[in-house]
This record gives C-alpha cells, sequence and structure tokens, in this order.
C-alpha cells in the first residue's frame, strides 16, 4: 500500500496533514475522501443454500436459484482472507440456507474457533441432535439462534412445515448436554417471524424462551415474499400503534443475575433510517462467494412493500474465488456504496407523494439514480431484521 499524504483543513481553517491510503471522490460540493481500511468487522457466510423446510415466509418462493453448498476451497479461500483484515472476530454462519444442511459443517465451525472467531449460527434447529449437537457443544459455538414462528403444534407446522416436537426434543437434548458439560456455551436465542397469525403468542414466548434455556429472542415482522402473504403484515406507515411491550425474564443459567430480553422491531415506517450491516461494518458472502452488502442484496428476489411488488436484482461487489476480501472491501464502488448508506442518501420512497406513480422500487431504484437503492428498505426502519 501506497501511503498519500492529504492537507484538510478544519472549520476553524486549521490545516492538518492526514496520512493514509485514499480513494477520492469527486462530488457537485468538492471532495470526498474515503480512506481504505481493513476494518470488516463480522461477515455472514452463507455456507448453503438448501433447505430441509418449506416456511411460507421464506425467500425461496421468489427466485429462480439452483441451491447448491459453498465449496470448501471457497471457505478455505475465505478463512486465509480474514488474516488480511484484523479487526473481524466474528462469523455469523447463515443467508437463506440451512447451515447444518453443510456436509462439512462439523470441520467449517472447527475452523472457524481453531483461529479464534465468534462463531453464531442460524438455524431452523432441525438438524440440531446426534453427532452434530455434542460437536457444537464441544467447539464452544457462541450461539445458536433457532427461528420458531409458533409455539402450538398445528400453527407450527402451517408456517414452517416442520414437526414442533421435534424441535423442543432437539433443544431440550442441547439443554441436557450443557447442563452435563457445564457450559452455557453455545448460547441459546430464538428468532420470531411475527405475523397476523401468531401474534398472540408474543405473550408467552419469555416463558417458552426460559423453560427451554433462552437468554435473548429476536422479533421481526414479515416480509412477504408472495402476494397471499400480503395480509399478514402488522406494520403501517405510522397508523399502527406500538403495542408490543419489552419483555423480561431471568437468565436460566445457574448463578446468573442477567436479565434476558425480547428484542422488539418498530411497528411504523418512520424518518430515522439506519444500516446494521453498514453501521457494525458487516458483510454477506453467498455460498458462491460473492460479497454483498447485507441479506436483502445477496440474491435475486421478488417481494411486496405495502402491498407493491419489488423486484430485486442480487448485487455483488466482487467474487472471493477471483480477488481478496480485503481488496473486496476496499474497492471504489463498495466504497462509495457504504458512505452513501451510512449517511442514507436516498429519498424516502414509501412515504413519498409521488409514489403512487413512481415506478423506480418496483425494480429496486430511484428518482436520484441510486441503482440498488436503499430508499424503501424495511431493514433500515428496524422492521424488517436478522440476527
Amino acid at each position: 500500500m501506497v501511503k498519500k499524504r492529504v492537507e484538510v483543513y478544519g472549520e476553524k481553517g486549521r490545516r492538518q496533514v492526514i496520512e493514509g491510503d485514499f480513494l477520492v471522490q469527486q462530488t457537485d460540493n468538492g471532495y470526498i475522501l474515503h480512506e481504505k481500511r481493513p476494518d470488516l468487522r463480522k461477515v455472514y457466510l452463507e455456507i448453503t443454500a438448501r433447505c430441509n423446510l418449506d416456511c411460507i415466509t421464506c425467500i425461496r418462493h421468489s427466485w429462480q436459484e439452483c441451491p447448491g453448498d459453498m465449496d470448501m476451497g471457497i471457505f478455505e479461500k475465505i478463512l486465509a482472507d480474514l488474516e488480511e483484515l484484523p479487526v473481524c472476530r466474528e462469523v455469523v454462519l447463515g443467508g437463506f440456507g440451512e447451515p447444518l444442511m453443510h456436509p462439512e459443517i462439523g470441520e467449517i465451525v472447527a475452523r472457524l474457533k481453531e483461529k479464534g472467531y465468534k462463531v453464531r449460527i442460524t438455524t431452523n434447529g432441525m438438524l440440531l441432535q446426534g453427532e452434530l449437537l455434542e460437536q457444537l457443544v464441544e467447539q464452544r459455538v457462541d450461539e445458536v439462534i433457532v427461528s420458531v414462528d409458533s409455539f402450538k403444534e398445528k400453527r407450527f407446522a402451517d408456517i414452517r412445515r416442520g414437526e414442533l416436537d421435534r424441535l423442543l426434543e432437539n433443544l431440550a437434548e442441547l439443554k441436557r448436554v450443557k447442563d452435563e458439560r457445564e457450559t452455557i456455551f453455545p448460547r441459546l436465542g430464538l428468532e420470531f417471524v411475527l405475523m397476523q397469525k401468531n401474534q398472540e403468542e408474543l405473550e408467552s414466548l419469555s416463558r417458552c424462551a426460559r423453560e427451554l434455556g433462552v437468554l435473548s429472542i429476536l422479533v421481526t415482522h414479515l416480509l412477504p415474499y408472495r402476494e397471499e402473504m400480503v395480509d399478514e403484515i402488522l406494520y403501517g406507515k405510522g397508523e399502527r400503534e406500538q403495542r408490543l411491550a419489552l419483555k423480561l425474564w431471568t437468565s436460566p443459567v445457574s448463578g446468573s443475575a442477567t436479565m434476558c430480553t425480547m428484542n422488539l422491531p418498530s411497528p411504523n415506517w418512520g424518518a430515522e433510517r439506519s444500516c446494521d450491516f453498514v453501521s457494525s461494518r458487516a458483510c454477506t458472502v453467498t455460498w458462491q462467494g460473492e460479497v454483498s452488502s447485507c441479506y436483502a442484496l445477496m440474491h435475486s428476489n421478488r417481494y411486496f412493500i405495502f402491498r407493491r411488488e419489488k423486484q430485486v436484482e442480487a448485487h455483488s461487489f466482487g467474487n472471493v474465488a477471483e480477488r481478496p476480501l480485503r481488496e473486496i472491501w476496499n474497492s471504489p464502488r463498495y466504497l462509495k456504496f457504504r458512505n452513501r448508506v451510512r449517511y442514507f442518501d436516498f429519498p424516502s420512497c414509501v412515504d413519498c407523494e409521488l409514489s403512487d406513480n413512481c415506478t423506480y422500487p418496483e425494480e429496486n431504484q430511484d428518482c436520484w439514480g441510486n441503482d440498488p437503492s436503499c430508499a424503501d428498505c424495511l431493514w433500515a426502519q428496524n422492521i424488517v431484521r436478522c440476527p
């Protein structure tokens, strides 16, 4: 890296010389300096796009992709690339597949823990059993977040197309093994997709959580990937009352005085917008090795924003099989995109008075020339959320 010396002037005209590797972007008002830093902190790794369930809420109802597993060569390349990103200490195994389906899941977790990374796994929990369960406890995975959209047998089957009894048996076995080994790892969390058909269960979630040894619950609103799911949403454009009360319960961990929490979403579209992926300095990597900024842009898909159909095209900043992850992270296109998102330099399409006649959002663009656009992103509104 060749360092550049740049003179800058503060508000009082005070001259300062700074040194670093910069990308200079010219704007209508002057110049923006983007320092190329190896400051990626978290990677969301989609090691597979395959899944063993067929949830009615899932993105795979709106895409045409052929799912597959990440090649171990790509995984090893990512692991090597992370050595050049010294502040990256967390890897989340998730994405839009079931990570426990990867045939080398045990080896992947072992390699990550061997390198000292904090490892979190988002899963439907159906494969969390037997030797694999023992491995995850033995390897001291930091957290397992299980998607549970109902604790009622019939409703669980209707939403997730799985067997609730089997899941509860797996979670009970996880708790037993942890107690036997006298460890709190992996910590257990739940993710709950809130919709019309299950909203009554919010009141009892904390009780169920404590019985299972759960330390946290993330509640997210529904993002409809099918038109028939549009009537299930519980958020609005300002007209919804906040009826979701903060839930607390005492830690199920023996000897701990920690209070466990249910993290609740916003009920309405509002003025404040912020991207957790950008603010936490995270990126996503698909099973094919494509690097994207967030879950929303990982795969081409269709969904509905307040009954309006929207087509999103996958947006990659590079493939780790072709370029180092550090180089992709500091590429001009990715640096400029993160800066735009950081200051949220996008219009607000949902509450725009011209929205009924504007076609830009239908293809994930906006009238300010952004493509892709985050102008109607529900993640940025804290309405739809990811662990």
